[in-house]
């Protein structure tokens, strides 16, 4: 007989992973958009063309932990499936 409880730990592990992607992805993903359209409407009511180079910053400093995340989320679903 197989023991179940190794598959109810990778399960809660799973759904772990899964809590803290989607929490990191929600976090730094919000975040990341909010600064993303503040700088834009800054870029857009200025007009100069230096103040588009500030748009990566967002997209770069938001944007790894969301891939992050993500990666936990795809990893956390991945445990959660039935073996087979």
């Amino acid at each position: 007989m197989i023991d179940p409880k190794p598959r109810s730990v990778t399960r809660f592990l799973g759904g772990a992973l899964i809590a803290v992607g989607s929490i990191m992805m929600a976090a730094c993903g919000g975040c990341g958009v909010v600064f993303l359209g503040a700088f834009l409407l800054d870029a857009l009511r200025a007009s100069s063309r230096q103040d588009f180079g500030l748009l990566l910053m967002p997209i770069v400093l938001g944007g790894v932990p969301v891939v992050i995340g993500f990666g936990l989320f795809i990893a956390g679903r991945a445990l959660r499936r039935p073996p087979g």
